[in-house]
């Protein structure tokens, strides 16, 4: 995901989905000026990821949170991902 042109960091997480059981979710950091089109995010994972990896929502976020080591902390990024996945579309 980090390769797109528009994607300044990333990080995929599962987040709990009724039908699925588990879904991905990809929570983008964007770059300056790029709007996260989820469509168009979706056609570029299509060339590039196996069907069961592809994000199935795509969410803008400011920044991603992570250790002192620099490593994402997904926990916290899962607990942020299902609260805005639940969370009404705005």
């Amino acid at each position: 995901m980090r390769e797109h042109e528009g994607v300044f960091d990333c990080a995929l997480v599962g987040v709990p989905d009724e039908r699925l059981g588990e879904m991905v979710v990809a929570l983008i950091h964007a770059r300056d000026g790029y709007r996260v089109d989820e469509q168009e995010l979706t056609a570029w994972c299509r060339g590039r990821m196996s069907g069961y990896k592809r994000p199935k929502r795509f969410l803008e976020v400011p920044s991603l949170e992570r250790s002192a080591a620099g490593k994402a902390s997904y926990r916290r990024l899962r607990e942020v991902a299902a609260s805005l996945v639940r969370s009404p579309a705005t």
